[in-house]
């Protein structure tokens, strides 16, 4: 309808209102309408501006534009309408908007009779708002129910899900509501809440939440009566116990009252129980709250009770139930039956609405043991078993503690009837050979079904005879016939009782304390005795001493004193000897020895035969060389021939490629004879040390007419081991110094040195007693000649023994430095020296006995590692004559140390003259001078010549002075004259190469002195040269007059007088300079 109405109006609107007529479009003027807002939002109270753009030819005037409302009036007083002319927009301005204000408005132009509009919606926002409200402050009491409703409105209308209730806690915080008890209903706007406890008291929110806002509503519910008793209350007998009981009522409904409560049994609904006490707390609302103790608990306390609250003004008969449950033992554990040194076992049982925990206890003390609880209901049994039951026990009390939650109830005490062996086993003497009784009691009720008999712990097998002394006892008795030493003893019965879990009797076993059974008798019968003829023979009988025996002696079942010693007494035996002396044909016979105890029995030994038999050769200990072949021999004597063995370690030896045997015997069965010899010999191939070691015995065994055998074994022998025992081990020597080998060997044999055939010698040997001998090898400045397998020889009378071969290896420097000789400084050198790189090393370099320790630019080592060896290079650039002389390298190994051969570093330069001059006067009578000056190396040695001769000579008149130095010579001729006139030739020469001159012409008449050089040096050079002399011989004479000459200087002549000197330097022109 609200659809078709708008499009009607719409209609209408495209009317020419003015003149009615149609509309003609060749005569429409240019109207142009639009919105520039559309749909708006306001708020109830607020206000909002809509606006509309509005253009055309002719220009449209506020006149020509209307603005109305499709739903309802305009709110004429609320609204103001303009037109701006520059910005052609008009506007509708709406005040204090109300909710009716919402709607839909249309902007209309009209000019010359056309109209055009546009459409804005408003839409007017109301805020929720909970305006009426029931229950705001209710009271109820407890079971009753209660409901809270809000009515609300607003703008969109809130939905069920906007609206939610809490209940606040004591801190304002709203708690949600999740009971069964609490529902809503009505669009949420109404809560329910039913069967009302005191709990529910208390302030409940309803809050109303939307886009728009939120609005919410407080309520207080007070709830009155029983608000709370302890439905099920426990004790334990012999404790106390409390229940509670409150009500509540609102204090400005009858100030100054309060509740009253009382309690009841239900045994006796009409009579209230004494011993409840009043209490009150919070100030706000009231509560009474009323405790019920009852003291020293009894199983006839336990039942239901309840308690009914009353106060005026406010009826409540509220009622409620309580239940209290009493907890504790119901049954003590009755008198236990348990064998001594078993279990015993007790049952407890305790009610209770709780399973409780069990302890039980011994004199007050806690005990330990195995315990099963069943619980069935409000009844729990408990089984507990203690182990290792004494015979205090029978006196002790044991109790039951049950323990419900910290509250405990212990049982009456019980006790235990101990089972026990009440008559032990006695002592007894028994006689090897005879028999023995014991007896034990054993208590009854119940009674044990069987009884064992122990010896040492292990079951004896022996049947007894069980009777019944009496009603509660039982006996057992054994007897052990035909004793022999193993019976001998410590006897103890062991009863065994059946377990009656029905009556709680576990059963077992206990055991008494034991009796002894002595066996007594022979302890050490006589034995067959071999022996040769005239021999002495001795027999020995010891029998136990306690009781005292007698002892006899028979020869073939007779009896004999002769040669009988008087028995006597040694610790707890009894010896008594037979001695036959010079024994012969008719002592041959069995002898025996027979121990009588009085009032027991007797003890007769077996026969011991006396023969003739015995090893007459034993084998010996036989020195043997380690890998060669030896053997043992071994002889025996007897009245046959007897069967020989060889046995090692007790292990007879066989024939096998190892060993060999040979058997021989002097029998002959043509002749009579008394003894017959029974050879063997035992050979081994090749003696090996565990063979050496090996205990050998040589065996005989005699079959005698009678069948009895007997057999004589002789005292264990070995060989006695020939070898090298510690051989030389491998080793490592630096060349050229001194290694040494060890070797030991058993005994004292010779000892030498082998190296892969060469024989070294026997070293030096040291023996040590006659066990052992230590030979050492010494080698002297070793070589790679030495390096090889090395090994010693011990050589036996009976063979000779190698040791294991060891390598000696030797190590150090493989190739030297060699000399170095250049032909003129400056040049560079290297010396290398070579040495074996393992073992590990260390090698430093010398030069003459200073190491060589800081390395510069010009000197420097390197090295090269390869597989066995490694290169060291030493280096030395620009050379000068302090480099020279000699130098080696030397090489550290743990073994050694080894240094090589000096190599020398030489410079051979040829010598050359640098300098000739002469300085002095030029007239007779006057002091001439004449310098000349060489290098080279070595250096020098300068002569001078004279016109082609030797200068000076025994021809020179002249005072001639020569100082000579290595590469320098100075001639000194004081008082000239005309035969000092002529060429003067320096001569230098050192050795290197063919030997230069240097010649200056002495004219006196004139000062002019020609320079000829033989030699073909440069003028530059000769320039220079000049120069350098002049300043060092200047320097040179100003020494001289110091009377400061070096050390070599020594020999050089006294310097002229000083008055000369000072003459002649005033000419020098090198003073000048």
């Amino acid at each position: 309808m609200r659809q078709v109405l708008q499009l009607t109006i719409l209609l209408l609107l495209q009317l020419d209102y003015s003149h009615g007529e149609e509309w003609d479009p060749e005569n429409t003027p240019d109207l142009f309408v639009t919105a520039n807002t559309f749909d708006l939002i306001g708020f109830v109270g607020g206000g909002v501006t809509m606006y509309a753009t509005v253009r055309g030819d002719p220009r449209p005037t506020a006149d020509d534009i209307t603005w109305i409302k499709m739903q309802g009036n305009m709110p004429e007083d609320r609204i103001l309408i303009t037109y701006d002319l520059k910005t052609n927009e008009s506007r509708i301005r709406i005040n204090e908007l109300e909710y009716d204000d919402a709607g839909t408005y249309y902007c209309t132009a009209m000019i010359n009779g056309v109209s055009k509009s546009v459409s804005m919606t408003l839409n007017v926002v109301v805020e929720p708002e909970i305006f009426r409200v029931t229950g705001l402050m209710t009271f109820k009491a407890v079971g009753q129910s209660v409901i809270l409703s809000v009515t609300v409105n607003g703008n969109p209308i809130p939905a069920a899900e906007d609206i939610t209730w809490a209940k606040m806690d004591s801190r304002s915080i709203p708690m949600p509501l999740s009971h069964d008890r609490f529902e809503l209903n009505n669009g949420n706007k109404e809560l329910t809440i039913t069967d009302l406890e005191i709990a529910d008291k208390g302030w409940y929110k309803c809050l109303v939440k939307t886009d728009e806002g939120k609005a919410e509503a407080p309520f207080l519910l007070h709830v009155l009566g029983m608000r709370s008793i302890e439905e099920s209350a426990v004790g334990v007998v012999g404790n106390s116990v409390s229940m509670s009981c409150a009500a509540t009522y609102v204090e400005n409904v009858y100030p100054g009252t309060k509740t009253t409560i009382n309690w009841y049994r239900y045994e006796a609904p009409d009579i209230p129980l004494a011993g409840s006490t009043m209490e009150s707390e919070e100030s706000s609302t009231q509560a009474s709250t009323s405790v019920l103790t009852l003291t020293d608990l009894d199983w006839t306390d336990e039942g239901e009770y309840f308690c009914t609250s009353s106060y005026p003004g406010f009826p409540d008969d509220s009622l409620y139930n309580a239940t209290l449950n009493i907890r504790g033992v119901s049954t003590s554990p009755s008198q236990g039956t348990a064998v001594l040194g078993q279990s015993v076992m007790f049952q407890c049982m305790a009610t209770g609405d709780i399973q409780p925990t069990f302890k039980w206890t011994r004199n007050g003390d806690d005990i330990n043991g195995e315990s099963e609880n069943v619980f069935e209901s409000l009844l729990t049994t408990t089984t507990f078993s203690y182990a290792g039951v004494v015979e205090d026990d029978t006196t002790a009390e044991f109790r039951c503690i049950a323990d419900f939650q910290g509250q405990t109830h212990q049982s009456e005490p019980a006790s235990v009837t101990v089972l026990k062996v009440t008559t032990p086993p006695v002592g007894v003497y028994g006689v090897v050979g005879g028999a023995a009784s014991f007896s034990c009691v054993a208590a009854g009720n119940p009674n044990p079904t069987e009884f064992s008999w122990l010896l040492g712990g292990v079951v004896v097998g022996v049947e007894d005879t069980v009777t019944n002394p009496s009603d509660s006892t039982v006996m057992s008795k054994i007897t052990v016939s035909d004793l022999s030493r193993e019976d001998h003893g410590d006897y103890t019965c062991v009863p065994d009782y059946p377990a009656e879990l029905d009556n709680l009797f576990l059963g077992g076993t206990t055991e008494s304390s034991p009796g002894k059974l002595s066996v007594i008798g022979l302890t050490e019968p006589p034995v067959q005795t071999i022996v040769k003829v005239g021999d002495t023979a001795t027999f020995t009988c010891k029998a136990n001493s306690e009781p005292v025996p007698t002892l006899s002696w028979f020869k073939s079942g007779s009896t004999i004193t002769s040669g009988v010693s008087a028995p006597e007494t040694v610790g707890d035996e009894v010896v008594s000897y037979l001695a036959i002396s010079n024994v012969g044909d008719s002592d041959v016979a069995p002898y025996s020895c027979k121990a009588d105890y009085p009032s027991l029995a007797s003890h007769l030994s077996e026969d011991a035969f006396l023969r003739f038999r015995g090893i007459e050769e034993l084998p010996l200990v036989t020195p043997a060389v380690i890998g060669k072949p030896n053997e043992m021999n071994c002889t025996a004597r007897g009245e046959a021939e007897a069967e020989m063995k060889w046995l090692a370690n007790g292990t007879e030896i066989t024939v096998s490629e190892v060993y060999s045997i040979f058997v021989a015997s002097n029998y002959d069965p043509a002749k009579q004879q008394d003894l017959i010899d029974t050879r063997t010999i035992l050979t081994v191939s090749t003696v090996t040390l565990p063979i050496a070691f090996l205990e050998i015995t040589c065996s005989a065994t005699w079959e005698g007419s009678d069948g009895q055998a007997s057999e004589v074994v002789s005292d264990p022998v070995n060989f006695d081991p020939l070898y090298v025992y510690k051989s030389p081990i491998d080793t490592i020597a630096v060349r050229y110094t001194t290694v040494e080998l060890s070797c030991s060997a058993t005994r004292t044999p010779l000892i030498r040195w082998d190296r892969s055939g060469r024989t070294y010698g026997v070293g030096i040997i040291d023996i040590d007693g006659k066990e052992r001998t230590h030979s050492t090898l010494r080698i002297g400045n070793v070589t790679e000649a030495d390096q090889g397998n090395i090994w010693c020889v011990a050589e036996y009378d009976g063979g000779m023994h190698d040791s294991d071969k060891a390598q000696l290896t030797v190590v150090g420097i493989r190739s030297e430095p060699r000399t170095q000789t250049l032909l003129q400084r400056g040049l560079s050198v290297e010396f290398t020296c070579v040495v074996d790189r393992y073992p590990l090393n260390t090698v430093s370099w010398y030069k003459g006995d200073d190491k060589i320790q800081d390395y510069d630019n010009r000197k420097d080592m390197t090295k090269e590692e390869k597989d066995l060896f490694v290169e060291y290079k030493l280096s030395v650039s620009s050379v000068t004559e302090e480099d020279m002389g000699p130098y080696h390298c030397k090489v550290e190994y743990p073994q050694g140390d080894q240094i090589s051969q000096p190599a020398y570093l030489q410079i051979r330069e040829p010598a050359q003259i640098t300098l000739i001059v002469a300085t002095g006067g030029d007239k007779a009578g006057e002091s001439i001078e004449l310098l000349c000056q060489a290098s080279g190396v070595p250096k020098p040695t300068i002569t001078w010549r004279r016109s082609g001769k030797e200068f000076p000579s025994d021809e020179t008149s002249s005072v001639v002075t020569i100082y000579n130095e290595p590469g320098s010579s100075l001639v000194l001729i004081n008082i000239t004259t005309s035969d000092d006139q002529g060429i003067y030739s320096c001569v230098a020469s050192n050795g290197v190469g063919e030997p230069v001159i240097m010649e200056t012409e002495l004219v006196l008449e004139s000062a002019v002195k020609v320079v000829t050089v033989a030699s073909a040096s440069s003028l530059l050079v000769f320039i220079i040269a000049v120069c350098t002399a002049v300043m060092l011989f200047a320097l040179y004479r100003r020494r001289k007059r110091k009377n400061a000459l070096h050390p070599e200087e020594d020999k050089i002549p006294p310097p002229t007088p000083v008055e000369d000197s000072e003459r002649d330097l005033e000419n020098h022109v090198y003073d000048n300079e």
